[in-house]
């Protein structure tokens, strides 16, 4: 079976994906597996996001949002954290298109 993975994606208070990653207050975490896209938690971002700051989510493959700057991805995958930007607003939508595409 699929190993587990983790898939940040950065919401707002609706728990819709929102616009900007740098700006993000809160990610929700998803886990996916055989059973399937589930929320597994809320987490915080930390006011060092702008920073660069990704330790909150270093368990994750990759980290949905909106928007994320260039420098912002560049890090992000220096990091080892796939950056993904898209319009969607659905974050489980936005996962399984991850998911297919691969």
């Amino acid at each position: 079976g699929l190993n587990a993975m983790k898939i940040a994606v950065s919401v707002g208070t609706d728990g819709k994906i929102s616009p900007h990653f740098g700006k993000s207050e809160r990610m929700n975490i998803y886990t996916v597996s055989d059973e399937g896209i589930d929320l597994t938690e809320t987490r915080n971002a930390p006011d060092t996001l702008t920073s660069h700051d990704f330790s909150f989510i270093s368990d994750c493959e990759a980290v949905i949002s909106g928007t994320i700057g260039i420098s912002m991805q560049e890090k992000l995958q220096r990091a080892g954290i796939i950056p993904v930007v898209t319009t969607g607003s659905d974050p489980v939508t936005e996962i399984q298109a991850i998911l297919t595409d691969e």
